[in-house]
């Protein structure tokens, strides 16, 4: 249980479960702490330090060799064609996030 290092931490099950699958395909296994008592309440997240999806310390570098694959990947549309940005073209697009702006945002901040 001491070599077990966090690779990822998530605010939810779902995008723990992705990641998970992945790695475990590539014959990496995979460890999700404190799933449970942050699905039950997601209010508990910021307090438990969110969803810790942890591996083996020697598998470390395949893992993170995935994870980049994973973040580095276009984003690709129900045609299979890339998205780009309409202002720029650019396909680096940031996915999952969260703004901050009107009254949602302000009370996520607090």
């Amino acid at each position: 249980m001491n070599d077990l290092i966090t690779l990822k931490i998530f605010d939810n099950s779902m995008d723990a479960h992705l990641l998970k699958t992945r790695l475990e395909d590539a014959e990496i296994p995979v460890a999700l702490f404190d799933e449970t008592f942050i699905t039950m309440d997601p209010i508990l997240s910021n307090a438990l330090g969110g969803i810790k999806l942890k591996i083996k310390e020697e598998d470390a570098e395949r893992a993170l060799d995935i994870l980049k694959e994973i973040e580095n990947a276009p984003v690709i549309n129900e045609e299979d064609q890339v998205v780009t940005c309409p202002n720029c073209n650019s396909d680096k697009l940031m996915t999952g996030f969260k703004s901050f702006k009107g009254w949602k945002g302000i009370v996520s901040m607090l």
